[in-house]
């Protein structure tokens, strides 16, 4: 059952309404190793988590939060990539590299959020993982790193 359930919501998820399903649904068959990686994390997470699971909304609860430590982890990546950036950038450069990276960690937020009520709260941490790595694949691809 859970199985169906989490399949469930991995295809609604890559079909969903709004902008960062597509994105995802777009890049799913060229993922690069780390994203496999991260994947990997929130299965294995989920797969722990659930194994004592009660119910329908304890499993969301541990889906949520699955989704949510693999975007963590991403962000953290994102931050050491940004210090590395940082430091060769002029001071204009930095300002406007910060400011590029506040508003999309906004956007982030309400575009998930707003998914969330389309989809349902489970779309939430598939969103905020999905547009944290597509961030970070668009940061190293910008700064040539990979």
């Amino acid at each position: 059952m859970k199985k169906i359930i989490l399949s469930t919501l991995i295809s609604i998820s890559l079909v969903g309404v709004a902008g960062c399903s597509h994105t995802a649904h777009a890049k799913v068959s060229t993922k690069s190793q780390q994203a496999k990686k991260y994947d990997k994390m929130v299965e294995d997470c989920i797969s722990d988590g659930s194994k004592n699971s009660s119910g329908a909304a304890e499993y969301n609860a541990i889906f949520i939060g699955c989704h949510k430590y693999g975007a963590e982890e991403i962000d953290k990546e994102i931050a050491r990539l940004s210090q590395n950036v940082l430091k060769d950038l002029d001071d204009y450069t930095k300002k406007e590299f910060n400011a590029a990276q506040q508003s999309w960690q906004v956007y982030r937020e309400k575009q998930c959020y707003l998914e969330s009520m389309f989809v349902g709260s489970p779309q939430w941490g598939v969103c905020m993982l999905n547009m944290t790595q597509a961030r970070l694949n668009e940061l190293q691809s910008l700064y040539g790193e990979e």
